[in-house]
């Protein structure tokens, strides 16, 4: 059974997880957190209006720091929220509305959202030990995920997404353009790239096996990798390419209603 353990950070905290200290603290307009955090568990960034850069942690300790700006009588109604279990470790904006409640932190899921009219936005800057997968969260706001060496998850509504990292990695936004470089091309089962208003460009190694689809609907679509097609559709507007990449065994979505998308061989 996974013993969940949340911690609300207004005053320092002392937790335990994967058999190594972490502490927290938040105090005015600023916060940080760091941990050991097991490898291939998953450290987790979750915001609202919130920009998220991540690098490479120089040692095995996991670092989050993140700063607030905008309305700063605002800023009483916007505090961090770290969450522990046995996947890893989840940092979350949370906000406090009129009623007093708080929006909750977990893994993947929003919570309440009724942020009434706070004008706070965070920005994060996260470090990541080698191994340790990462995800960045965001409704408003740029995820830029740079020299990682794990597996990567970006996704934003309203920003630009960047990814660098050794492993594999997969991202969405809403408004905004993609741009991913993976070291590795092994996955298993389906990874998407996806955005409605922007381009997409994805640069993967050499010797690439995957079935791939495209679809735009104001857009190209141009690949340094042979493609065996299997259907090729020109609508009214937009188009479609289905294919094969060397010899297929996995699944790659590249979808943009208004862009161009690329796939570059490294």
């Amino acid at each position: 059974m996974i013993t969940r353990v949340a911690f609300r950070v207004a005053v320092a905290v002392v937790g335990i997880l994967a058999l190594a200290a972490t502490a927290a603290a938040s105090q005015g307009d600023s916060f940080e957190w760091q941990g050991r955090i097991a490898t291939g568990d998953v450290l987790e960034i979750k915001g609202v209006s919130a920009d998220i850069r991540a690098e490479l942690a120089e040692g095995s300790m996991a670092e989050v720091t993140a700063s607030k700006r905008g309305r700063s009588r605002d800023f009483d109604d916007v505090d961090f929220e770290v969450f522990q279990d046995d996947q890893g470790v989840t940092v979350c904006v949370i906000y406090r509305d009129r009623r007093g409640r708080w929006t909750s932190c977990e893994p993947g899921g929003w919570g309440h959202m009724d942020l009434d009219d706070i004008d706070v936005s965070v920005d994060f800057t996260v470090r990541v030990p080698a191994g340790v997968e990462f995800a960045g969260r965001t409704i408003s706001g740029d995820v830029v995920a740079e020299g990682l060496r794990s597996d990567v998850v970006a996704k934003t509504v309203s920003g630009r997404v960047t990814v660098s990292t050794s492993g594999i990695a997969e991202a969405s936004t809403v408004s905004g353009s993609i741009r991913a470089s993976l070291g590795r091309a092994d996955w298993d089962g389906e990874l998407r790239f996806n955005t409605v208003s922007g381009s997409i460009t994805v640069e993967l190694p050499q010797g690439l096996d995957t079935e791939v689809q495209f679809e735009s609907i104001s857009g190209d679509f141009d690949s340094d990798f042979p493609i065996t097609t299997r259907s090729v559709g020109r609508r009214w507007v937009g188009g479609a390419l289905r294919g094969t990449i060397g010899a297929g065994g996995r699944y790659l979505e590249l979808k943009t209603v208004s862009g161009d998308v690329r796939l570059i061989s490294r």
